[in-house]
């Protein structure tokens, strides 16, 4: 196993094969694909040595040699967990090279084990029941006929009977969308306690039919006040259903490579933090585009921008980086221009760690800074809407 960490550079022994695969996603034309998932790849003094430095990419990497590459954030695992889950960005699977299951703090264990937490948790208190119609076509025939099952199935034979009841079980939505997302699990080769874990919890969804399910419409289950204790198990739910693609079609490509381009989910987690401070009325957009020069001739994007009515009220810089010293120079030139070619007298730079709010007068612009914690994302507030 080796064991990388976010823009550390590494001196790491390659073979032939595995230094043309990591190669290969030092260059290229988009990071969603694959590319710049290493930073750079430095030839060392020491034969097959190269000193190996990945970009802001957290996951685990197969090789062709057999070997893996696990990806860690600068941040703790919980709460890169919890800006997945938050964001909602899918993960990237770059080839069907089948990594090494062996750590229990991968990436996709942690999920694992939050979510087989979380269901534990709901199965102490009982899963959440409701009524569903059913039909019987045999005796004792409970219910009311079925008339048009009796007609379209049996054609009114008077020997045929077909009747309808409503039965209180737990095979309802709710309950339906957590054993999807432990179906996908269950196809993911996990560590050791992760899987204990799952399959302790399995047996409960025994009468829960397996449909297909997505993450936008596990998104759209309105929860009551008697089901409201599913939020945080349907949470991780989302992000295991918006991440299928970690399990794959088959044997073969069970547990291929698996990314999460980080600086991406906290860009998602920025727009989507926007949108709930600026409220109805407003639009939250990311990357939106424009003319850097007056010619057109250069272009950029800003992370995240928000409109009303299609006039841009509000430009917002996500910043994945711990604050430190923040902001430096350079980000400092990048939002006065981005302020200069919008049309606005202020940006905001969002870090992903809390830290004390800050701001500089540069010319005729204001630069903020602003850091937020998971708590504040998942559930407070932070006051910084421009006026």
């Amino acid at each position: 196993m080796i064991q990388l960490e976010e823009y550390q550079s590494l001196d790491v022994d390659l073979d032939d094969s595995d230094l043309a695969h990591l190669l290969s996603m030092v260059k290229g034309e988009s990071e969603e694909d694959g590319a710049k998932v290493i930073q750079s790849i430095t030839p060392t003094k020491k034969p097959n040595a190269y000193r190996v430095k990945p970009g802001h990419f957290v996951g685990r990497l197969g090789l062709p040699s057999g070997r893996t590459i696990d990806v860690r954030s600068r941040f703790p695992l919980g709460r890169v967990v919890d800006l997945i889950r938050y964001s909602g960005r899918l993960p990237i699977r770059l080839d069907k090279l089948v990594p090494a299951m062996d750590a229990e703090d991968f990436l996709i264990d942690v999920i694992a084990l939050a979510y087989s937490r979380e269901v534990g948790r709901l199965l102490a208190f009982g899963l959440a029941k409701g009524y569903r119609d059913y039909r019987f076509d045999r005796p004792p025939y409970p219910g009311v006929p079925d008339l048009v099952a009796h007609l379209g199935r049996h054609g009114g034979r008077p020997d045929k009977l077909v009747t309808r009841a409503r039965r209180i079980t737990i095979d309802i939505e709710l309950n339906r969308a957590l054993a999807a997302a432990i179906e996908v699990l269950s196809r993911v080769p996990l560590a050791r306690e992760p899987t204990r874990m799952l399959m302790s919890v399995y047996p409960a969804f025994g009468r829960v039919a397996r449909v297909p399910t997505s993450a936008d419409s596990l998104a759209r289950l309105e929860l009551t006040r008697l089901t409201i204790r599913y939020r945080e198990s349907l949470a991780l739910a989302e992000v295991i259903l918006r991440a299928q693609s970690l399990a794959g079609e088959g044997v073969a490509m069970a547990g291929s490579s698996v990314l999460f381009n980080m600086a991406k989910v906290w860009e998602s987690c920025v727009a989507k933090w926007a949108q709930s401070l600026w409220g109805e009325g407003y639009q939250v957009t990311e990357q939106h585009p424009f003319d850097i020069s007056a010619g057109g001739e250069l272009r950029a994007s800003a992370d995240v921008v928000v409109q009303r009515d299609g006039e841009l009220v509000a430009v917002y810089d996500a910043k994945y980086k711990w604050p430190g010293t923040a902001p430096s120079l350079g980000d400092v030139y990048q939002s006065v221009t981005y302020c200069t070619r919008l049309g606005l007298s202020e940006a905001t730079l969002v870090y992903p760690s809390p830290s004390r709010e800050k701001s500089y007068r540069i010319g005729g612009v204001t630069i903020r800074t602003v850091g937020l914690d998971m708590g504040l994302l998942l559930g407070g507030s932070v006051s910084t809407k421009v006026s």
